[in-house]
């Protein structure tokens, strides 16, 4: 939805409403007479008190519409919104009896009355005064003016992914006055702070909560409206962390295949090649910063380090496979294979196909095959487990912001 057109309409809205009820009440002389009457004299480049050593008293209320996006790598949060500035002009008010037929209240562009000229003072692009030369102010016959200035406000935020996909987010809007000091314009936040009554839910972060304060620097006033929004982690769970876990998953089954079928390293190498392309394609998910490391790019680095450590394991083992019969198997590899297979060290077994024969002339009752399928045992156990824990760790890391 274009919040700005909708905005426009609005305030369209109000204004013809203004101008077609009290025309046919009042006539178009009356407002006439109300314009002469107020702008003979008026000049809006003075500031609109009477003793001009005081400072303009001036509210700001912020009413957030939505959460366009979020930039990690630059730093800088995209929200759409409009103010309710309010002020007291002491030029611009008249004398009001509460008869319906004479007017309490009109509207002026905003070019042609004085404003104060505030702008996001953590803005991310550039520094700019806020409204439109279209936009209108509400003139109260008591002087008090309403103005509504409207637009994408692009702020800079310090990020934290250390806990994506489960991060939380605090990002502040800091309005101020970009000309006047605090002796002469006093900023404050409104009664009604930051207005959540138009807010539009996004669809990949979660609006926890909002707070707002008022702040006096050394030469000026700001006021800042501050937002916690939450990441939804589900399209990160099902498009990355369970691809992720899958491809893992089958880097295991390389264990599974024997030596003998030739395909043991082909295998490997596929499935880290497949990693490897992934990872090309969620590079554009996961969140680039230089400022924190996200544990979930942790667990991805790992995930593709054990990848690669599958695939020398598997050159390893092709290569023990086919050791000869006559190279020796180490005393402590027959050792490690007795206690594995539960057998006493000096029992013998019939090995007139196949064995070995140890340092002291012995028959042992394993090959190098044996050890190689020994091995494929330990590193499905040893790497099933590592996935397991190691997944484990980082989500629970990630989701409870240990």
């Amino acid at each position: 939805m274009d919040w700005k057109n909708v905005f426009i309409l609005y305030v369209y809205c109000l204004v013809m409403f203004g101008h077609v009820c009290y025309v046919e009440s009042q006539g178009y002389d009356d407002a006439q007479t109300l314009l002469t009457y107020l702008f003979t004299a008026y000049d809006k480049s003075i500031r609109p008190i009477d003793k001009q050593t005081d400072a303009v008293n001036v509210t700001v209320d912020f009413n957030l519409l939505s959460v366009n996006d979020v930039n990690e790598l630059s730093g800088a949060l995209k929200t759409t919104g409009f103010l309710d500035v309010k002020w007291n002009d002491t030029s611009l008010n008249w004398t009001w009896n509460g008869d319906a037929n004479t007017l309490s209240f009109y509207h002026w562009p905003q070019n042609e009355v004085w404003k104060p000229d505030l702008t996001l003072k953590n803005s991310f692009l550039n520094y700019k005064s806020l409204g439109d030369s279209s936009l209108l102010v509400e003139n109260n016959y008591t002087g008090e003016m309403t103005w509504h200035p409207f637009q994408v406000f692009e702020s800079t935020c310090s990020f934290d992914i250390t806990y994506f996909p489960f991060d939380i987010q605090n990002c502040d809007l800091i309005f101020t006055s970009w000309s006047y000091t605090k002796t002469q314009l006093n900023l404050q936040v409104g009664t009604n702070g930051l207005n959540l009554a138009y807010y539009e839910a996004n669809s990949d972060w979660d609006l926890k909560s909002v707070s707002w304060s008022s702040s006096e620097g050394a030469d000026e006033t700001s006021v800042t409206f501050s937002i916690k929004i939450k990441r939804k982690p589900l399209y990160v769970l099902v498009t990355i962390v369970l691809p992720i876990i899958f491809l893992c998953i089958l880097d295991l089954f390389t264990f599974v295949l024997p030596c003998s079928s030739g395909e043991k390293i082909g295998y490997s190498m596929i499935v880290f090649l497949s990693f490897a392309i992934f990872l090309t394609i969620a590079s554009t998910t996961l969140p680039q910063s230089s400022e924190s490391t996200a544990i979930m790019t942790i667990f991805v680095i790992l995930q593709t380090a054990a990848s690669m450590v599958i695939v020398i394991v598997s050159v390893l083992l092709v290569r023990i496979n086919n050791f000869s019969k006559s190279t020796r198997i180490p005393c402590p590899i027959i050792a490690t294979m007795r206690v594995l297979k539960c057998r006493v060290c000096n029992t013998k077994v019939d090995t007139s196909d196949s064995g070995s024969i140890d340092s002291d002339g012995e028959e042992v009752p394993f090959t190098w095959k044996d050890v190689a399928d020994m091995i494929d045992i330990f590193c499905f156990l040893l790497f099933a487990g590592a996935l397991a824990l190691s997944t484990l760790i980082c989500l629970n890391m990630a989701s409870v912001g240990i």
